[in-house]
């Protein structure tokens, strides 16, 4: 008792202020490891940076002292927790640059594919989601999926989408010019202005979106009708011309701002 007595009254406002500091951040430090994926936790650790620099500068003493101690403990947990992640990063920063210049290189091939692809799945009836990677990585939802790693070709995007395929009722995600998994779950929108006649696959191409840069291409189950969306935006009715010029761009747009980086 004498040690907490003691403690207590050696209290100043000051002190006081830097102990209930302290443990508010472990509180919410420990929220946000809970939840948070690689990025979350490299932009803590920049803030964990910053906060160093102004505990020192006001001498909140058990306050710095958290701080240096928590610098080694989050890089450890980048590493060991998120090797995944990390290992995605630098294969991505590796080879960038090569695929997308392939990709430049094939540009007309692989959207003369995209829109054979298109065109036949219209004519089936075959509800599609074809979503086109941009700057954002979208790992976390190719990981809900199949790995496929081939190359476009109709006929592989056809057997994907297929009535009774295990990958029919989810997304086809491609990266540069490869399908890269098949059968992803996509995070539908939380808009309440939509059309409500809008189906599932609609909802989930708005829904992802809006969290990313990824330019989707819809096929509808019941009308054979196409649709892309991208920004949060969902334009539908297109043709076959008007597809294929909105492809040309985005590869145009995306590729060439990657190799000027």
């Amino acid at each position: 008792m004498t040690l907490i007595t003691d403690f207590f009254s050696s209290l100043t406002v000051f002190k006081s202020i830097d102990l209930l500091l302290t443990l508010a951040f472990i509180l919410g430090l420990g929220l946000i490891l809970l939840r948070a994926r690689l990025q979350v936790v490299v932009t803590t650790l920049v803030f964990v940076g910053a906060l160093w620099v102004v505990a020192g500068l006001f001498q909140l003493t058990y306050f710095s002292s958290l701080l240096v101690w928590l610098f080694p403990s989050i890089a450890v947990a980048l590493i060991v927790i998120f090797q995944i992640d990390l290992k995605r990063f630098v294969d991505r920063f590796r080879f960038a640059q090569q695929n997308h210049q392939m990709a430049l290189d094939t540009m007309p091939m692989l959207v003369k594919k995209l829109l054979t692809s298109v065109d036949l799945l219209c004519k089936e009836k075959l509800g599609a989601l074809v979503v086109i990677e941009g700057n954002h990585a979208l790992d976390e939802y190719i990981d809900t999926g199949i790995e496929i790693n081939g190359s476009i070709s109709s006929d592989l995007l056809i057997s994907l989408f297929w009535k009774g395929s295990p990958t029919h009722d989810g997304a086809v995600i491609l990266r540069s010019d490869r399908i890269v998994a098949a059968g992803c779950f996509l995070p539908l929108t939380d808009s309440v202005t939509l059309d409500s006649r809008l189906g599932t696959r609609h909802m989930a191409a708005i829904g992802l979106s809006e969290r990313s840069d990824a330019f989707i291409i819809v096929v509808s189950e019941e009308t054979g009708t196409i649709s892309i969306v991208e920004n949060g935006t969902i334009t539908r009715y297109l043709n076959r011309q008007s597809l294929e010029t909105k492809l040309f761009e985005l590869f145009s747009r995306v590729y060439k701002a990657d190799l000027n980086k």
